[in-house]
């Protein structure tokens, strides 16, 4: 199994800053806003260095994390003990119908074959389990920018609905399509407006990009927040 990926370089500056990034912490508030005790427990996937977890810790959730990468795993034992797993999203090492809920914050748009690990997280949730995700919004300008920088991308995802680079997706309709050809029904998609400063100057100007992103003003990195709900037929 690969254990070493192109986010090992920024482990440590995720296990220090991440969970007080703006971004980060309004899209934790806004999941955890949707998870009770009866989600337990809790699977967090692409958990990286568990910036989430003294949200669900806050709340006495509990769970496992789940991530591809060593270095970042490394950094959640750190953070919250150990109770991480390293896997691939593809090929979950969980029984069937384990968890009552799902989080992923940031992971899907990486993923090169989002529908097989949709379909894999629905074999791990039980009946009626809940997946909240993460994703930027189709018409953040971040999403645009990629899509110039790096086109190619989107000739390998083959325009998948949470591509990155494709410029366009993914939207409300298009998650909807999408989810419900795994069998998972769109319950309720809500928007994020993290910060209007791009990134990497959010990371170094933290402050500014905070003052900015209390504004009312067009967002740099709208986020897409969905909750997806394992059903046996969708409508």
């Amino acid at each position: 199994m690969v254990s070493s990926t192109r986010f090992s370089a920024s482990a440590e500056y995720h296990l220090k800053h991440r969970a007080a990034e703006r971004s980060f912490r309004l899209q934790a508030e806004a999941i955890l806003s949707r998870l009770s005790p009866i989600d337990m427990p809790v699977l967090d996937l692409g958990c990286g260095t568990a910036p989430l977890w003294p949200f669900l810790d806050r709340l006495g959730l509990q769970g496992v994390g789940a991530d591809y990468d060593l270095a970042m795993l490394q950094g959640a034992t750190r953070r919250a003990g150990p109770r991480f797993a390293l896997a691939a999203a593809e090929h979950l090492p969980f029984k069937d119908e384990s968890f009552g809920a799902v989080t992923s914050l940031g992971l899907f748009e990486y993923l090169r074959a989002p529908l097989v690990v949709l379909r894999e997280l629905r074999r791990v949730l039980r009946p009626g389990g809940r997946l909240h995700i993460t994703v930027p919004y189709a018409r953040a300008r971040y999403r645009r920018a990629l899509s110039v920088v790096n086109p190619l991308v989107s000739l390998l995802r083959r325009n998948d609905p949470f591509d990155l680079a494709a410029g366009s997706p993914p939207d409300v309709p298009a998650a909807s399509t999408w989810a419900a050809s795994c069998r998972f029904a769109l319950e309720r998609p809500d928007f994020i407006v993290p910060q209007v400063l791009p990134w990497p100057l959010d990371r170094y100007l933290p402050r500014l990009a905070t003052v900015l992103g209390d504004r009312a003003s067009s967002a740099w990195a709208t986020i897409l927040l969905l909750t997806l709900v394992k059903v046996d037929r969708v409508a």
